[in-house]
């Protein structure tokens, strides 16, 4: 793939603005509004960089996620035009997933 189908997550104004990126496993079984997802590249490969409001606490941040089962629903989600959206992140078994 090209270097071009990818932003930097440095060069994201919003991702500067934000805080630090969070774990996954600390948004574990919130309502966080997904606000953005975007392409990323890791030490690991091609990733999705998301951006959430925690819809109990306000609370703005990023995560990225290399998994597949998320990139996959994620992907989608952004494809069928359905961004802005609310996700609840669960770990089932070693994978995460949406409900």
């Amino acid at each position: 793939m090209s270097e071009q189908q990818y932003e930097r997550i440095s060069e994201i104004p919003e991702v500067k603005a934000e805080s630090e990126l969070v774990p996954l496993v600390e948004l574990a079984g919130r309502d966080l509004l997904i606000q953005w997802v975007r392409p990323a590249k890791t030490r690991f490969g091609d990733a999705l960089c998301v951006r959430y409001t925690d819809l109990e606490s306000g609370e703005i941040g990023v995560f990225i996620t290399s998994g597949v089962i998320l990139t996959r629903k994620l992907q989608q989600v952004v494809e069928l035009g359905h961004l802005p959206a609310i996700a609840r992140f669960v770990k089932v078994g070693r994978c995460w997933d949406i409900e």
